[in-house]
């Protein structure tokens, strides 16, 4: 599943980590992987959360954080959901949260998050993903 492998190379390894902390990071890492899936199905909470978890924030807390952060791709998301997508749902806090999370990317790194935005949008449009499968279906995530 091309999707799930796309989404499982932002992923933080559990391994290290005190029980509770590994068990928190595990169910990070596997709501992550549904929510690309629902993302790129073109689900707007799914585009949301995606964007929110990639995004740099002061509140993700590193022991128990399954997802790594990646400027770049959240701005792509951002731009997704403003841009691309014809969500009726999509309003002016969807355009605070692009311009804050779009807004600490260098010039060069904006134009990397608008191609991939725009390659996004393609694949959404062009291979609609089904429905997320059940967790069992998702393999390996527990690294």
């Amino acid at each position: 599943m091309a999707v799930q492998h796309e989404a499982e190379v932002h992923l933080e390894t559990c391994r290290g980590r005190s029980l509770a902390d590994r068990q928190a990071c595990n169910i990070e890492r596997r709501d992550f992987v549904r929510q690309c899936l629902l993302a790129r199905a073109g689900d707007l909470h799914g585009q949301r959360r995606v964007a929110h978890a990639l995004g740099r924030r002061s509140d993700r807390n590193p022991l128990v954080s399954g997802v790594k952060a990646d400027p770049i791709q959240a701005c792509a998301w951002r731009l997704i959901i403003i841009t691309y997508a014809s969500h009726l749902d999509a309003g002016p806090e969807d355009e605070m949260e692009e311009r804050r999370d779009c807004a600490l990317l260098s010039d060069a790194e904006h134009s990397s998050a608008q191609l991939r935005a725009a390659e996004l949008a393609v694949l959404i449009a062009q291979h609609p993903t089904p429905h997320p499968p059940r967790e069992a279906e998702l393999g390996s995530t527990g690294r």
